[in-house]
């Protein structure tokens, strides 16, 4: 079993829906309902600054592979681009005509995928110009994710469907089935073709994403599973769901390792530092965790 202490409790006014560590790990960026976001010192827990633009709660935050730049998506239909730096909007574009629930950065930073309420996907490059406006979900899209070489993005959405879309054509690839619901979250793992899901009834389920076939289970949530993360050596997976707890996995058995208490509400993002030492989970009453994990 992992040890694991809790090292920094951070809070928002209003809910908390993601979290993403900087690339070199020294900061932490939150986005919240209350329409900011907010970038902390991830090793002593102080607030750095708030960014403010949205008008809506931000729904999505992540950091562009060097660092400079930090990607957001909010309910007021808006992604916005901000320096990192500087900590202001260079970009920002609005292209759905519902909420955007979810945001993907593809790993060589050079794309966004958003999901939205209108049941549209649209890939777009960091100045807002569309790749791709994918059609094929009936309702509201809950989880976008890229596969790490770009080739792919899975897509799940209120309709139970799971579908692959190849990005070299913005053609349907593939739709997956076999979960229970719906599907709420979405992880590519980083060195093998392995797509995994967490779903309504409290399931992570792992899928081949060349066939579509599935390959394993993981069912220890109680409930939907609404958040999943892969550290960066791919050999432990992160989990959050709608009980108020996240769970660590070691991603090559899939054995259960540890159970991240104290959350009294569902927790919606989960990211591990880029040295898988710390992990951060981001929950609905207001707070943000930053775990410390013994080797």
């Amino acid at each position: 079993m992992a040890e694991v202490r809790l090292i920094h409790t951070l809070r928002h006014p209003n809910a908390v829906y993601a979290v993403a560590f900087s690339p070199d790990g020294r900061q932490l960026a939150t986005a919240s309902l209350d329409n900011t976001i907010k970038l902390w010192n991830a090793l002593d827990g102080r607030e750095l600054v708030r960014l403010s633009g949205h008008r809506d709660g931000v729904c999505a935050v992540a950091f562009t592979p060097d660092g400079q730049k930090l990607v957001s998506a909010g309910l007021d239909r808006a992604v916005k681009v901000w320096d990192a730096q500087t900590h202001s909007a260079e970009v920002s574009f609005s292209q759905h005509g519902g909420y955007v629930e979810c945001m993907a950065l593809s790993r060589d930073g050079q794309w966004i995928a958003t999901g939205s309420y209108d049941q549209e996907i649209r890939v777009n490059s960091l100045t807002g110009t569309t790749r791709y406006a994918l059609k094929g979900h009936r309702d509201a899209v809950y989880a976008v994710a890229f596969s790490p070489d770009g080739r792919w993005l899975a897509s799940a959405a209120n309709d139970g469907q799971l579908l692959i879309w190849d990005l070299e054509t913005g053609r349907k690839a593939r739709e997956i089935k076999g979960f229970s619901g719906n599907v709420h979250s979405l992880v590519f793992h980083l060195q093998q073709p392995t797509v995994a899901c967490g779903a309504d009834d409290g399931a992570i389920l792992f899928y081949n994403l060349e066939t579509g076939e599935p390959r394993s289970k993981l069912h220890r949530h109680q409930r939907g599973v609404k958040c999943l993360a892969y550290s960066l050596t791919g050999d432990r997976l992160a989990s959050g769901g709608v009980e108020g707890v996240a769970m660590l996995w070691d991603a090559q058995s899939g054995s259960y390792l540890h159970t991240l208490s104290g959350h009294t509400n569902s927790v919606y993002g989960v990211a591990f530092s880029p040295d898988a030492k710390r992990v951060a989970t981001a929950s609905f009453d207001r707070t943000i965790r930053v775990w410390e994990i013994a080797s």
